[in-house]
């Protein structure tokens, strides 16, 4: 009887080690198989990027530059005189001329 026990005990260990090696290459497929199922994932679904705005972007013309060296600005003329031009203005005018000063003077 002893050698039968041994004998089933030898066929269990040979057959646990089978079952272990199966177990170990079925894991092993599984994680080949998550790494594409993930690669797949990700090209069908890429991550999207932050949105930006608009940069326009525009090359002067020769006209563009001409009036930058003259002093030309693309802004409308209301927001040339602004308070600061007022206020010259009304300065100068409370001013006597040079012609006034002139005829006081002669």
């Amino acid at each position: 009887m002893s050698v039968d026990i041994e004998q089933q005990m030898a066929r269990d260990e040979r057959a646990m080690e089978r079952i272990a090696t199966a177990v170990e290459s079925i894991a092993d497929s599984l994680a080949d198989w998550c790494k594409l199922s993930q690669a797949r994932f990700d090209k069908k679904y890429p991550v999207k990027a932050n949105v930006r705005d608009a940069t326009i972007t525009r090359t002067p013309s020769d006209e563009d530059k001409l009036l930058e060296s003259l002093g030309g600005t693309n802004e409308p003329l209301e927001e040339w005189v602004g308070l600061r031009e007022q206020e010259v203005i009304a300065s100068e005018a409370s001013r006597p001329s040079r012609f006034e000063k002139k005829r006081s003077g002669s």
